[in-house]
């Protein structure tokens, strides 16, 4: 029996090139993901974001000195609460920002003219990730910020706010000019 994929030191591998490129190809994510890249982004952001919401907290690892360096943190405690939320807290909002390339075709003017055709659809998305995203910041955001910091990333947090705020920018672009027509 031949396997497509196989497992070495914890990853998982494609044994073939040609398993490779179909998986990789538009016609297998159609196959594998029916309603849509954004519908399992949009999933897997719940998900992120359920989880850290359960563990974060102020003070996280009981440090109880607000100004303590990273540096003088000796250990972090046995029981890491943030050991099941590290890839949560980097990649949530690569997720938030994956766009949903399945509706739209390749071209920028042809993916502006499907989003102010149908920009209701647009619009319940963008407005469905905006009250998760709010809604996380408004409880959650310094809490985030000190996870980040503790597990020596806080730039990685820099950068995807930047990326999210463009991401938002570019959305609200595209909502305002639908009002246009």
């Amino acid at each position: 029996m031949r396997f497509i994929l196989t497992l070495l030191d914890s990853r998982i591998y494609p044994t073939h090139q040609s398993a490779k490129d179909y998986l990789a190809s538009e016609a297998a994510l159609g196959n594998i993901f029916p309603s849509g890249t954004y519908a399992i982004h949009r999933s897997i952001v719940e998900k992120l974001v359920a989880a850290m919401t359960k563990a974060l907290r102020r003070d996280i690892y009981n440090l109880k000195n607000p100004g303590i360096l990273i540096n003088e943190i000796t250990y972090p405690p046995k029981q890491d609460p943030l050991l099941g939320v590290g890839y949560s807290c980097v990649y949530w909002i690569d997720h938030a920002c994956e766009p949903d390339k399945s509706d739209f075709p390749r071209s920028r003017r042809s993916r502006l003219v499907s989003a102010l055709k149908q920009p209701f659809a647009s619009l319940k998305k963008s407005i469905y990730m905006r009250d998760i995203i709010s809604t996380f910041f408004l409880h959650h955001f310094l809490y985030w910020l000190e996870a980040l910091s503790l597990l020596g990333i806080i730039t990685n947090g820099v950068f995807s706010l930047i990326k999210l705020r463009n991401n938002l920018l570019v959305s609200i672009l595209i909502l305002d000019s639908s009002k246009l027509i």
